[in-house]
């Protein structure tokens, strides 16, 4: 899994100016005071992350116009963005703007990828997995269907896997009293979709 090697951020939540933080892969455990731009950092993150999946590719979040911007208040004219890369084998910048989501190359020999195919892991996914402390019987695949599916994207059919759970349960595709074999077809390729999910996730944990 690609480790960030660095994040720059201007005009963002509490950032008026240029901010960089290098992390050259490392883990980091940030605190401070209230204010001190914790959750900016944060933000930054949940926001390149989420664009890619976004409508707008996540124009929104630095239109002033737009009740949801993110854009520091104190410095509104600022050509706000935030942009990362990836420690090893991963040339790109990773960039987000008043444009949207994009990405670019550093060294102009690799081709670009689709997108960011990954979760972003907050609190309130970490949630859904303290809910099952006190069950009996945990069921974990409605954060499966909510956190994680929604975000693996399937090549061969060009639609993230939980695009494909919400198509299979919004209707039962009969013909006469028969259910269609398109339907259960359907059905069988979104199990193994998830089956090959799971067995990804179990081999890069080992």
């Amino acid at each position: 899994m690609p480790a960030i090697n660095k994040i720059h951020i201007t005009g963002f939540k509490a950032f008026p100016n240029d901010f960089e933080l290098e992390l050259e892969g490392k883990h980091l455990l940030m605190y401070g005071e209230n204010g001190s731009g914790k959750s900016s950092i944060y933000y930054a993150l949940h926001c390149i992350f989420q664009a890619p999946f976004k409508s707008d590719a996540g124009k929104k979040y630095f239109d002033i116009e737009s009740e949801q911007h993110l854009k520091n208040i104190y410095n509104l004219e600022a050509e706000s963005r935030i942009w990362i890369d990836f420690e090893g084998h991963h040339p790109f910048i990773y960039q987000i703007d008043k444009h949207g989501y994009n990405t670019t190359l550093m060294d102009g020999t690799h081709p670009l990828p689709a997108n960011i195919n990954g979760c972003f892991i907050n609190h309130q996914f970490l949630f859904h997995f303290f809910n099952f402390r006190n069950s009996q019987n945990i069921n974990l695949f409605p954060v499966f269907i909510k956190d994680i599916l929604s975000f693996c994207k399937d090549e061969k059919t060009g639609l993230h896997i939980g695009e494909m759970y919400d198509d299979i349960t919004s209707s039962i595709i009969k013909t006469g009293k028969r259910i269609d074999p398109v339907y259960i077809s359907n059905i069988e390729y979104f199990n193994n979709s998830v089956k090959n999910v799971v067995e990804n996730i179990n081999t890069i944990v080992r």
